[in-house]
């Protein structure tokens, strides 16, 4: 039987990094993924067995913030950099929010065998959020969205 939950494995928040559309976002904080079994609807066939039907392509939610910088934002007035809050703005202005891929890796450098974990899906863009407060030194960025597609949580070599 293998060990589960060592001190070893455990994740360091300072270890981990956050990939948007292919770039790591180097000051994510506080990123949340939430599958969500709501999105289903329960039906009942003569046999007591429950079925399922999936309610639209929605599946969970993530939010996370960004601690808002220049690189953010697209230098074109019609935004190509998926990964920009730019993009993400236009697209929901254009009524066809953004679906990016997204992938959460967490690292255990103390860890025994393998030292990552990552989580991969592809989630909408519902909620860019740029907020201006006079207790922030730097302004924030918070992001909200739906997880369409769920790809996979693993345990993986580097």
């Amino acid at each position: 039987m293998s060990s589960y939950n060592l001190k070893a494995d455990r994740t360091f928040r300072i270890n981990g990094s956050i990939s948007i559309a292919g770039k790591i976002a180097s000051f994510v904080q506080g990123m949340e993924i939430a599958m969500d079994a709501n999105v289903l609807q329960r039906d009942s066939i003569g046999t007591g067995q429950s079925v399922f039907t999936q309610n639209g392509d929605v599946i969970g939610t993530f939010n996370f913030l960004l601690k808002n910088t220049t690189s953010l934002y697209d230098p074109a007035s019609t935004p190509t950099l998926q990964e920009t809050l730019s993009f993400w703005m236009k697209a929901i202005d254009n009524f066809d929010p953004a679906i990016i891929s997204f992938i959460q890796t967490m690292n255990a450098p103390k860890g025994t065998g393998s030292k990552f974990a990552r989580i991969r899906f592809d989630g909408r863009i519902m909620t860019p959020v740029v907020a201006m407060s006079v207790d922030d030194a730097i302004e924030n960025a918070t992001i909200a969205g739906e997880i369409t597609t769920f790809t996979s949580a693993l345990r993986e070599a580097s």
